[in-house]
């Protein structure tokens, strides 16, 4: 994932949050744990795209850290009614 001003924010360390999102390694993940003292904060989080790829990092409370911009789309699955071709479509 490249940090593009369309893909990327930043936003203060301080402020992200449990189950939020965040950019470590150039890869989009959700923070799973946080821990805060002494003006750092230490997060755990799990990249978003790969399964069981784990990424920690120490920030600054204060450090600009990125946030990915994640667009949502549901699609409704329709059964496909032709005999030649019976996989389904969206």
């Amino acid at each position: 994932m490249s940090e593009d001003t369309d893909s990327v924010y930043y936003c203060s360390a301080s402020l992200i949050s449990k189950r939020g999102l965040i950019v470590l390694n150039k890869r989009p993940c959700r923070v799973s744990e946080i821990k805060e003292e002494d003006g750092k904060v230490h997060m755990i989080a799990h990249d978003i795209l790969i399964e069981d790829k784990e990424y920690q990092n120490t920030f600054s409370s204060d450090d600009e850290v990125g946030v990915p911009v994640v667009d949502r789309k549901n699609y409704q699955l329709q059964k496909n009614y032709q005999r030649k071709n019976p996989f389904a479509s969206i």
